[in-house]
């Protein structure tokens, strides 16, 4: 009986260790554009209630103890709301604006902004006919978002892969063009590029690759520059073409190079 006693005893206390062990590894946490939005007002958005997961339309959703934090897939911001009030980090830092407003840069309900904000003089058909350089697979000159890389390889441009924002903080609108390319294999290779804006055209500085066969899932850049990338790649069991594994990625233009950041 004693025994008995003693087992079941030891069962429980271990069920309790290993329960609060979960419950501490499973703790609400801000990511990516989250953090970034949290962090500059964080007395505004309280404490996460829950992880960030998807809406039914789309958007990245997560509850605060004084509100929603929301990453919207129409115009590609992150905006933080308590009901009345919402918070944006937009093109121009941190703003704020009542519910029923909106600013120019905005999109309007399901609108899709993929394109620059206003003051920048760069352009998407800029962007889909420059030279990029992808480092060791070599240069490339697009035309009308297509190149040839190699006698066998190509690269695309996808409007959908590009996000503006003041990289090197000299306050014009730059961007960061995530290009698809493959080098004649079955690879295919996503690289991020960073692109400043010189005298209204798209210059590149540097180049970061973020792997084969990549899933792209977010892509953003923040008010003070940072571009962020959430991607499904491969685990150590995963054969290449089917990724599980999801990583956020952080950069930062550092006296011209791209840097990757711990957050």
């Amino acid at each position: 009986m004693r025994r008995l006693l003693l087992a079941t005893i030891l069962s429980l206390t271990l069920a309790m260790v290993v329960g609060g062990l979960a419950h501490a590894q499973t703790k609400p946490e801000f990511r990516l554009g989250f953090k970034s939005l949290a962090d500059q007002i964080p007395n505004v958005v309280g404490e996460p209630l829950e992880n960030e997961h998807w809406g039914a339309n789309g958007d990245s959703l997560q509850r605060t103890t004084t509100g929603l934090m929301a990453w919207r897939k129409a115009d590609n911001w992150t905006a933080f709301t308590d009901g009345a009030t919402t918070w944006i980090n937009g093109p121009l830092g941190v703003q704020s604006r009542p519910n029923d407003q909106r600013f120019p840069w905005e999109a309007d309900g399901g609108g899709q902004s993929s394109g620059p904000p206003p003051q920048s003089r760069l352009t998407m058909e800029k962007l889909k006919n420059a030279e990029y350089d992808l480092v060791e697979f070599g240069k490339v000159k697009l035309v009308n978002g297509i190149g040839q890389l190699s006698p066998e390889g190509q690269a695309w441009f996808s409007e959908e892969s590009v996000r503006f924002g003041d990289l090197n903080m000299d306050g014009l609108a730059d961007a960061a063009v995530i290009l698809v390319f493959n080098s004649g294999g079955s690879g295919v290779f996503r690289m991020l590029v960073a692109m400043l804006d010189e005298q209204g055209n798209p210059k590149q500085v540097d180049a970061a690759g973020l792997g084969d066969r990549v899933k792209i899932e977010r892509f953003q850049v923040t008010g003070d520059g940072e571009i962020q990338v959430r991607m499904i790649t491969q685990g150590p069991d995963d054969p290449m073409c089917c990724p599980t594994v999801q990583v956020d990625e952080y950069y930062r233009l550092i006296a011209g190079k791209l840097k990757m950041s711990a957050q």
